[in-house]
């Protein structure tokens, strides 16, 4: 793997993963304190990229837009690699966000659309940057392991399970993707839940099993990155189906639990086949609801 040292302070710089690398102590002592603030920068971003903020809160909008650029000068100032890409991927995202809620006509770019704009030119400045080239794929399929059937098997189930007794016992309101295709024949609003889920599926593995664990994992660790990812996805879905912090919580653990497979497998295509089944619950749940 190709390296440059310095003799003086024992530093190896790793030109494959961006990391400093050393056996002198107090140097060590540095580079892991730069990367766990790194990887702090990482985790409030996570948190700040989902919120769910309205056109009717122009304050919050502007205090989201002030925090995220001190973390992106702060990233700028660190100069990790890893913490560059994953801050410029939730700078797009919240910047199509904003340009969806501000700019553009109401309806045409929204979740999860913003994300997958977001990750377009992300895609595209990386290739033209090569310091923000991904350290492993971030779309990586992933290996089989013995245990993925049982533990694939395990989620779907409890998710579906969790899903359908929450809308049971709180009744909540259609979901805004079903509720949009109003009185549509049967067969659209089916078609219409299949195919959000897949891109909701591939926006959101994207981004946080994808991006975002994958580049904590490099800063923090497995651990850290795991549970870091499953919060911001929580957060992510206040307004969503489960909503409100039932919804949080909800979203919080199957984020965990799919932080944990893509661990395992070292790929994205398990969760992303587990959480099309999911949103493909709550399609049908909402048409339950609907009818």
């Amino acid at each position: 793997m190709p390296q440059c040292r310095c003799a003086r302070n024992r530093l190896a710089f790793d030109t494959m993963t961006g990391m400093l690398t050393t056996t002198d102590a107090p140097a060590a002592a540095r580079v892991n304190t730069r990367r766990w603030g790194g990887a702090a920068l990482v985790a409030v971003a996570a948190l700040l990229v989902g919120l769910p903020v309205s056109r009717d809160a122009p304050l919050l909008w502007a205090a989201l837009a002030g925090v995220l650029a001190l973390i992106s000068a702060a990233a700028l100032a660190l100069r990790d690699p890893a913490v560059l890409r994953a801050v410029l991927l939730v700078d797009l995202v919240v910047a199509c966000a904003a340009a969806g809620t501000w700019l553009l006509p109401a309806g045409l770019l929204t979740w999860p659309t913003t994300v997958l704009v977001a990750m377009a030119a992300g895609v595209g400045i990386a290739r033209l940057r090569p310091e923000l080239r991904p350290v492993a794929p971030w779309l990586r399929r992933g290996r089989w392991t013995p245990e993925l059937p049982w533990l694939v098997l395990a989620v779907v189930v409890l998710s579906a399970a969790a899903l359908t007794a929450w809308a049971w016992l709180a009744d909540p309101p259609v979901p805004p993707f079903v509720a949009n295709l109003g009185d549509r024949p049967v067969a659209v609003i089916a078609a219409g839940v299949i195919g959000f889920s897949v891109v909701n599926a591939v926006a959101e593995e994207f981004l946080y099993r994808g991006v975002l664990q994958t580049e904590l994992t490099t800063l923090a660790g497995a651990a850290t990155a795991i549970i870091v990812q499953a919060v911001a996805f929580g957060v992510a879905h206040w307004g969503g189906f489960p909503s409100g912090w039932m919804g949080v919580g909800m979203s919080a653990a199957y984020g965990l639990l799919l932080g944990v497979i893509r661990h395992r497998t070292g790929g994205i295509l398990a969760v992303f086949a587990v959480h099309i089944l999911a949103d493909t619950t709550i399609g049908l749940l909402g048409m339950y609801l609907l009818r």
